[in-house]
C-alpha cells in the first residue's frame, strides 16, 4: 500500500531547504565580530564560552570543527538551525491544508526568514539559531493534533533549551499541555526535562583541560555554579524598572515591521481567536508565551537586544500564517481575504529580502580577520594590549591564542576580569605577564566575589599593570571608566598608548591616523552596509572624542564625534556625546537636536535622561528639567540633586 507525501511535510521540508541554501550562500567565510568570534574560538580550542556557558551549542560546534575544520561550516550551522526552525513552523501552520493552500502558507512563513535580525544571526556562529530551533520545536509539539503518549517530547526539548539559552523559559507555558495526569507520567517527564541539564557538567570537563578560552574557569562545582547562574553579570541582569522595560519593548515593537511582514502581524490575532473557540487551553498558553517572551526579552538586557526577540517574532509569524490558513478555509469572502494576505505577505517578504541583502550578505567578508591582524601587527614589540569591547577582545584573543598572530603580545580583556579565578587563566595564557595578586580589590569598592577582579577596579588594575610591567609597552582601548588614561596616553589608531605624562606630538598624531586609515581599509565596503562591522569604528571614534575632551581639546573632540556619526548616523551614544559637547560649548540648538535624536534611539537610557535634565536646568527650563529628572529616576537612575535650587 503506497503512502503519499503529506503537503505539510513537503512544504516544511521545502521551506527549510530553501532557507538553508540562502543562508549558506550568504554565510560569513571566516571569523565575525563580537560573540561570534568567541564561539568560533571555543569550538577550535574545546573551551568554555561566556555565561551561562551554552554547553549544548559549544559541544555541537566543537564536534563540527573536529569533523570538518571549516569556520564557514560553523557559521552556516546557525543558518541550518534557523532554517529547520521555520521548516517546523511551516509544517505546523500547513497541517490539514491542501497542496495549493499549503504552498501559499509556506511562502508566507518563508518571508519570516528574510527579516534583518533573523538573517544576520543565521550567517555567523551565534547561539540564536539553535535557540529558535528548540523554541519552534516546542510550538510544533504544542499544536499537533495527536499528543505524545508519554508526554516526554516537549519536556525533553525544554530541557535541551535550558541547557542552551535561558530565554527558553518564556516558552515554558507550551510544555503545560503535555503534562497530563499520573505519577508515572510526571516522573518520566521530569526525568526527560532534567537529563539534558547534565550537559553543564561538560563545562567542568572542558575547563579541566585548561583550554586557552576558559571563561570563568569552572573546574570546581562552586565555580561552575557561579558561571552557569551568570552571577558575574548580575549588574546586567538585575530587575529593571517598569518604565525601562516599556521603553525597550516600545522600541522593539517600533522595529517589528523591519522583521516581519505586516499581514502576518495583523492575522496573528485571528488564529488566537480561533484557538480560543476550539482549544482554549492552547490559546491561553500561546498568549502567555507571547507576553512572557516580550517581557523577558525587554527586561534581561542592559539595552535593546533585537536577537532576544527573535523567538517571539517566530511565534507571531506562525500565528499569522495559521491565521491566513483559517481565512483560506472560510467561505468565499474569507477565502479572498486570505488570498490577498498571501499576496501582500509575499510581496512584503520580497521587499524585506531586497532591503536586507546588502547588510546580511556576509559572503567574502573577511574584514574581522584582517582588522584583528592589522591591529596586532601594528603593535610595538613585546606589547601588552588591554581590550574592553567584545569585538576587539574576542578577535584579537582568537588571533593570538588560536592562529598564533604576534606571540610576543599579551592581551587582557577587562570583560573577563569579572569571572572567578580570572588571574589563573591570564597567567596560564600569558606567563610573562606580571599581574596584581589574584583576588585583589581596593577597599573603596564592594566585592562581588573574592576570587574575581572587579570591573569597578579596572583603573587601579591598569595602574598596577603599569607598575608591574614598566618595561613593556602598554596599549589600551579607551573605555568608560578609564578617562584618566587621557592624561597618561597618546592616541594610537583605535587604541591609546600608555605613557605617563606624555603629550601627543605631531609624529604621534601622524602615526595614529596612518593606523586608523589602515584599519578602516581593512573593512573596505563592509562599513557602509554592515552594522556589526561599524561598531568597533564607532566605539573607537567616540573613545577618541572623549580622549580629546578630557585633554580640553574641544575642536578635535568634535571632529572625532563627527567621524563616529559618519560611520553610523543612528548610534545613540554618538548623538549623546555630541549633545553633551555642544552643551559644554554653549551651543544650545545643536545640543537640543542631538539630545532629541539620542533619546529617540535609546528611550531606556537613564544616564542620557539625567544629562538632558542638567542641560535643561542650565538653559533655565525648570519644568522640563523636573520631568527629565523624574523620567531618569523611573528608568533606574539614582536620585539627582535638585539643581533648580
Amino acid at each position: 500500500m503506497s503512502r503519499t507525501l503529506s503537503p505539510h511535510v513537503a512544504v516544511g521540508f521545502g521551506v527549510a531547504v530553501l532557507l538553508a541554501a540562502m543562508y549558506g550562500a550568504t554565510a560569513a567565510p571566516g571569523l565575525y565580530w563580537a560573540d561570534s568570534a568567541e564561539f568560533t574560538a571555543v569550538a577550535q580550542t574545546a573551551g568554555v564560552a561566556h555565561p551561562p556557558g551554552y554547553p549544548l551549542y559549544s559541544l555541537a560546534l566543537t564536534a563540527l570543527w573536529r569533523a570538518c575544520g571549516s569556520v564557514w561550516v560553523l557559521n552556516w550551522c546557525s543558518g541550518l538551525a534557523s532554517a529547520a526552525a521555520l521548516g517546523l513552523l511551516a509544517s505546523a501552520a500547513t497541517r490539514g491544508q491542501r497542496w495549493a493552500a499549503a504552498v501559499a502558507l509556506g511562502l508566507a512563513i518563508l518571508t519570516v526568514g528574510c527579516g534583518g535580525t533573523w538573517w544576520q544571526n543565521s550567517t555567523v556562529a551565534e547561539v540564536y539559531g539553535l535557540h529558535l530551533l528548540l523554541a519552534s520545536a516546542l510550538v510544533f509539539l504544542a499544536v499537533r493534533p495527536s499528543p505524545d503518549p508519554c508526554g516526554a517530547a516537549a519536556p525533553a526539548v525544554f530541557g535541551l533549551g535550558l541547557a542552551h539559552h535561558p530565554l527558553i523559559i518564556a516558552f515554558a507555558p507550551l510544555v503545560l499541555p503535555a503534562l497530563g495526569r499520573g505519577a508515572r507520567r510526571h516522573c518520566i517527564q521530569l526525568l526527560a526535562m532534567l537529563a539534558p541539564l547534565a550537559l553543564y557538567a561538560c563545562l567542568q570537563l572542558a575547563s579541566s583541560q585548561q583550554p586557552p578560552f576558559d571563561w570563568g574557569n569552572p573546574q570546581t562545582w562552586p565555580n561552575l555554579l557561579y558561571h552557569v547562574t551568570a552571577r558575574q553579570y548580575a549588574h546586567l541582569t538585575a530587575v529593571r524598572p517598569p518604565l525601562f522595560v516599556l521603553a525597550v519593548l516600545g522600541r522593539a515593537l517600533q522595529q517589528l515591521p523591519q522583521e516581519l511582514p505586516l499581514p502576518l502581524l495583523l492575522l496573528a490575532p485571528v488564529e488566537l481567536w480561533f484557538l480560543w473557540r476550539q482549544r482554549r487551553a492552547l490559546a491561553w498558553t500561546m498568549a502567555a508565551t507571547l507576553v512572557l517572551g516580550l517581557l523577558l526579552a525587554s527586561a534581561t538586557a542592559a539595552a535593546l537586544n533585537p536577537p532576544y526577540f527573535l523567538a517571539v517574532w517566530a511565534l507571531l509569524g506562525y500565528l499569522g500564517a495559521a491565521g491566513i490558513g483559517r481565512m483560506l478555509a472560510q467561505p468565499r469572502a474569507g477565502r479572498w481575504v486570505g488570498a490577498a494576505c498571501i499576496v501582500l505577505t509575499v510581496l512584503y517578504g520580497l521587499c524585506l529580502a531586497v532591503h536586507n541583502w546588502p547588510a546580511c550578505n556576509q559572503r567574502g567578508n573577511d574584514a574581522p580577520t584582517r582588522y584583528a591582524d592589522a591591529l596586532l601587527q601594528a603593535l610595538p614589540a613585546d606589547s601588552v594590549l588591554i581590550t574592553y569591547s567584545d569585538s576587539l577582545s574576542n578577535l584579537t584573543l582568537q588571533a593570538r591564542l588560536v592562529r598564533g598572530v604576534r606571540p610576543d603580545v599579551d592581551i587582557i580583556s577587562t570583560g573577563d576580569l569579572v569571572s572567578v579565578d580570572s588571574g589563573q587563566t591570564l597567567s596560564r595564557n600569558f606567563p610573562r605577564l606580571v599581574l596584581p595578586p589574584d583576588g585583589y580589590a581596593f577597599p573603596q569598592w564592594p566585592r562581588r566575589d573574592p576570587r574575581a577582579y572587579l570591573v569597578e577596579d579596572q583603573a587601579d588594575f591598569v595602574r598596577l599593570l603599569l607598575v608591574n610591567n614598566a618595561r613593556r609597552p602598554l596599549l589600551a582601548e579607551f573605555a568608560p571608566g578609564l578617562e584618566w588614561l587621557a592624561r597618561d596616553a597618546v592616541p594610537f589608531g583605535h587604541l591609546v598608548r600608555l605613557a605617563p605624562g606624555a603629550t601627543p606630538t605631531t609624529g604621534d598624531l601622524r602615526a595614529h591616523w596612518r593606523l586608523w586609515r589602515r584599519l578602516e581599509e581593512a573593512a573596505r565596503g563592509q562599513l557602509a552596509r554592515d552594522e556589526a562591522s561599524r561598531k568597533p569604528y564607532v566605539l573607537a571614534a567616540n573613545s577618541l572624542g572623549w580622549y580629546w575632551l578630557e585633554r580640553g581639546d574641544s575642536t578635535r573632540a568634535l571632529q572625532a564625534f563627527a567621524e563616529a556619526l559618519r560611520y553610523d548616523p543612528c548610534d545613540a551614544g554618538t548623538h549623546g556625546n555630541l549633545a553633551g559637547l555642544y552643551a559644554r560649548l554653549g551651543d544650545a540648538g545643536p545640543a537640543e537636536a542631538h539630545f532629541a535624536a539620542a533619546r529617540g534611539l535609546a528611550p531606556w537610557d537613564a544616564q542620557l535622561e539625567a544629562n538632558y535634565a542638567v542641560f535643561l536646568t542650565e538653559r533655565g527650563d525648570l519644568p522640563g528639567a523636573a520631568r527629565a529628572r523624574a523620567r531618569a529616576r523611573a528608568l533606574g537612575y539614582p536620585p539627582l540633586p535638585n539643581q533648580a535650587q
